[in-house]
């Protein structure tokens, strides 16, 4: 009669290996689904709070800097500022109009330089450039669309040329520079290739050694 020695097993069986993998895929697709959330949530906190932030401190900090006086300002439900442009002529009204796009343009170059090696730090001015580089494009269909006879009456640009009836031409030509330096430095970090490392990093670290499911030997 054989002894039975508790603890003691035979190797692992085709059905022992199968559930392990299927585990380490469960884990992997749990730390990817981790990871894609968090790139969801920093997303909307840039596009939905920094930018609204920027642009209306530029607004505000323009105005100062031109001699007005920023009467209100507030990020909820929506962002807004109130200006009060006594005192301010038509060249300090453009620039305080514009600075609501030329300040977060300023920090989406400046997060170019600022732990590249980050990925989440990358990706926060990565989202920021994008949202920039739409308002540029918006910027450039107001333009285009008042030559239509079509006029959006809360939009900066429309106020600026108000005051600026011939900077049209201007305002298409600047939109268009700062676009293509947006998108000469948002390709050149290869984005697709970073969001694909950091989250495939989810499935990588499925060989670190802190994460230890057994051993599985392969047949």
């Amino acid at each position: 009669m054989q002894a039975f020695t508790p603890g003691i097993t035979g190797p692992p069986t085709g059905k022992d290996r199968a559930e392990k993998t299927v585990e380490r895929e469960s884990f992997g697709m749990k730390q990817g689904a981790g990871r894609l959330f968090i790139l969801l949530l920093e997303g909307l906190v840039v596009a939905l709070l920094v930018y609204p932030l920027l642009h209306e401190g530029g607004h505000a900090l323009a105005l100062r800097l031109c001699g007005g006086r920023c009467v209100a300002f507030g990020l909820f439900p929506v962002a807004y500022v109130a200006c009060d442009f006594y005192g301010v002529g038509d060249a300090g009204f453009i620039f305080t109009a514009l600075s609501g796009i030329l300040l977060p343009f300023a920090a989406a170059l400046l997060t170019t330089v600022i732990n590249r090696g980050q990925t989440l730090v990358w990706y926060a001015g990565f989202v920021l450039r994008l949202v920039v580089l739409l308002s540029l494009v918006q910027s450039a269909g107001v333009v285009l669309l008042r030559w239509g006879g079509i006029r959006f009456e809360t939009d900066d640009i429309t106020h600026v040329l108000d005051r600026w009836p011939n900077g049209a031409v201007s305002i298409l030509a600047s939109a268009a520079i700062l676009s293509a330096v947006l998108v000469w430095h948002s390709v050149k970090t290869r984005p697709l290739q970073r969001l694909f490392t950091f989250y495939g990093q989810a499935f990588t670290r499925l060989n670190d050694k802190n994460v230890n499911f057994g051993d599985c030997p392969q047949s």
